[in-house]
């Protein structure tokens, strides 16, 4: 959710007043956490991704019920407890499809790959190796563009 539907990098310079940190800097990385476990509510602050209204409403249109949004949540060392319940409230007071939000530590993302026929879209490179390595299908996300040129085609495949 957070970088594909959310737009987590601009709830960090809102909210936080910092850029978006260097994932592999761990000092930077923690700054951040710290900054963000100080704003209340955070998930559900953050503005839509360019192009995610349009690009959530296709992917509704050709999965329906079988779209299921699966999207990570800090460490609870982090400190935002209401992360979970921060996502589904806010996926609802977005969207206006009743669209299932499952939330998990990123590192058990994979354990909900059930097959080829499961869809991962997502800005995270080890996210999309760990669930092909499950027998899921990638998507790497860059921009809904991308996305909604590839979707079609790949939903085909399994119908």
């Amino acid at each position: 959710m957070d970088r594909v539907i959310a737009d987590f990098d601009n709830g960090i310079r809102k909210y936080a007043h910092i850029e978006p940190p260097d994932l592999k800097n761990k000092e930077q990385v923690t700054k951040m956490w710290k900054k963000l476990s100080r704003v209340p509510h955070y998930y559900d602050k953050l503005d839509l991704m360019p192009g995610a209204e349009r690009g959530v409403a296709a992917l509704f249109e050709m999965l329906g019920e079988d779209l299921e949004i699966l999207t990570g949540v800090p460490n609870p060392t982090r400190g935002l407890p209401t992360a979970s319940d921060d996502k589904r409230i806010w996926m609802r007071r977005k969207f206006k499809q009743k669209i299932v939000v499952n939330t998990v530590l990123r590192a058990e993302k994979k354990n909900f790959c059930t097959g080829k026929d499961c869809i991962l879209i997502d800005d995270n490179e080890q996210n999309i190796e760990e669930w092909e390595a499950a027998g899921g299908t990638g998507i790497l996300f860059k921009d809904w563009s991308q996305v909604l040129d590839v979707i079609p085609e790949i939903c085909a495949r399994f119908r």
